[in-house]
């Protein structure tokens, strides 16, 4: 697990491997919420991905790489 700080938010949204939904309204790209997980193809990740859960290889999109986190 790699977190950005002791207060980051444990939630797929916020993982690098999560597979952004996005949809245009209006002509904009808008973030609707997780597809699912590019780094497990299992079923049980990609609901854990689409109801926002996390998992022990959770990467924080913030965390910068010489962070470990756990």
């Amino acid at each position: 697990m790699v977190k950005c700080s002791d207060n980051c938010c444990l939630c797929c949204l916020y993982c690098i491997y999560a597979i952004p939904h996005m949809h245009t309204i209006h002509g904009k790209e808008v973030l609707l919420g997780v597809k699912g997980c590019s780094k497990h193809p299992d079923e049980h990740h990609q609901s854990m991905a689409r109801t926002l859960g996390y998992c022990k290889d959770f990467h924080c999109l913030n965390a910068r790489e010489e962070q470990d986190g756990t």
